[in-house]
């Protein structure tokens, strides 16, 4: 693991052009989250420039994962390197303004909702939902820093 340096409140590492590094994600809070991840401005899953309303990684409470490459299909990854400003993926692609910039975004899952139909409660898990209302869900409900 790389040594986190702090500078007027933003995180750094140093690496190495050529090592190999992985994305560490941990939920401290009791609620699943999405976490939407983004190497050098793009996004890790679709290679899109990068927004907070793409898709992302899905953390359990108290749960954590690490991500160690750009995600190329449903099972495999191209790992994560550093590398010069213009071999970077982000360069080579017209993309340079933030390269060198890991970013993660979570969102709180959204609330269960509850439905009366007839007189009777009816609880609705959001892991029932599809997939895109549980996407524009987390979107619309940033969690704390």
């Amino acid at each position: 693991m790389l040594p986190i340096y702090t500078h007027e409140g933003r995180r750094y590492v140093v690496g190495k052009p050529g090592n190999e590094y992985a994305i560490r994600v941990r939920n401290g809070g009791s609620e699943r989250a999405l976490a939407v991840m983004s190497v050098d401005g793009v996004n890790v899953i679709t290679g899109d420039t990068a927004s907070p309303s793409q898709s992302g990684y899905v953390l359990d409470a108290h749960g954590s994962f690490e991500i160690a490459g750009w995600r190329t299909s449903q099972s495999r990854t191209a790992a994560f390197f550093f590398t010069t400003l213009a071999n970077s993926y982000a360069t080579r692609t017209g993309r340079p303004d933030n390269v060198g910039v890991i970013g993660v975004a979570v969102f709180r899952e959204r609330p269960r909702v509850v439905q009366q139909f007839g007189g009777r409660m009816q609880r609705q898990d959001s892991r029932d939902a599809p997939r895109e209302e549980v996407d524009r869900a987390a979107a619309a409900s940033p969690a704390p820093a």
